[in-house]
């Protein structure tokens, strides 16, 4: 991006959809690699003419990307040191198998607005996920061919530790079946749901005043565990336990039982375990309702031999 030369700025504004407008008069945007102090990359600019305590109502619009693969599960709340504490946790296996899955995100950077000329006195930020989520019911919590499908299914009918490891293992429940969570920050429970009739609705965050730093980034996303749909998914884990206990030692009997227990908190059965109690604690999808998705033939599969 560095060294863009002015008759290449108009394609690459066109290229996000950008425009800056206030009214009917928009803004001749320009394109600089970063700022003076360095703290940003890859601005859009524009000139903006005030009168003497004039308010004047600008839009931004814009088309971006969002990414799509590996993401965690973790909680917005999450502290420096809770990570490492996950990963003690019946020796890193909770975390080696749960703390990502197949995730979409998008985020928006606020960091930007701790350069405006004094302080911002409100921010609202509004969300609108009806139609996006929708989009996800649908497709699933990932695209598969049909011989993608066909190819994990031979590779998930695989026994012994090549197929089995904890990386192997864990990649064939990842499928479209999955349930998908929001896996915001801030979490879903900070923002405020607003009706907008119709069965329309969207969700705000509102700052009074709105004092942003690096950390306050917005990130939108839906990530999906590798959570059994079905019976031989529990075969699967089941492997992978025995070969993690193979290899790193461990209580293989209680280990079996924690990740069964972490499957069953997952889908909004309570267990009651407190061995695994701080883990769930520190998930993004902990108090979101989950949908009737465990069939009655997994959950007795799942709670044998409590």
């Amino acid at each position: 991006m560095k060294g863009v030369h002015a008759e290449d700025v108009g394609k690459l504004v066109e290229s996000f959809n950008f425009s800056a407008c206030s009214g009917n008069e928009k803004f001749k945007v320009r394109y600089v690699p970063q700022d003076k102090e360095k703290k940003f990359s890859k601005l859009f600019l524009w000139t903006m003419k005030f009168a003497a305590h004039e308010e004047r109502t600008l839009v931004v619009s814009y088309t971006m990307e969002g990414y799509l693969g590996l993401y965690y599960t973790l909680s917005a709340d999450m502290q420096k040191g809770d990570f490492d504490d996950l990963c003690k946790i019946d020796g890193g296996l909770l975390a080696g198998l749960f703390k990502t899955g197949i995730g979409e995100v998008h985020m928006y950077v606020t960091g930007t607005g701790s350069c405006w000329a004094g302080e911002i006195q409100k921010a609202t930020f509004k969300y609108f996920p009806q139609d996006f989520e929708a989009y996800l019911a649908k497709r699933g919590a990932l695209d598969e061919t049909e011989e993608e499908r066909k190819q994990r299914q031979e590779e998930k009918g695989k026994r012994g530790k090549e197929a089995r490891n904890s990386s192997r293992g864990v990649r064939n429940l990842l499928k479209p079946e999955c349930r998908l969570v929001r896996c915001w920050h801030p979490s879903p429970d900070k923002w405020t749901r607003k009706d907008d009739g119709a069965g329309r609705f969207h969700y705000e965050l509102a700052f009074t005043p709105f004092r942003p730093s690096e950390d306050d980034s917005i990130i939108l996303g839906y990530v999906a565990p590798p959570m059994p749909t079905e019976l031989d998914d529990v075969d699967i884990l089941e492997d992978v336990v025995r070969e993690f206990v193979k290899s790193n030692g461990g209580n293989e009997k209680e280990y079996l039982r924690d990740v069964k227990d972490v499957v069953l908190e997952f889908y909004g059965i309570k267990t009651g375990n407190t061995r695994i109690a701080p883990f769930i604690d520190k998930q993004c999808w902990k108090g979101q309702e989950s949908p009737d998705q465990l069939s009655i033939a997994l959950k007795k599969r799942l709670e044998e031999k409590r």
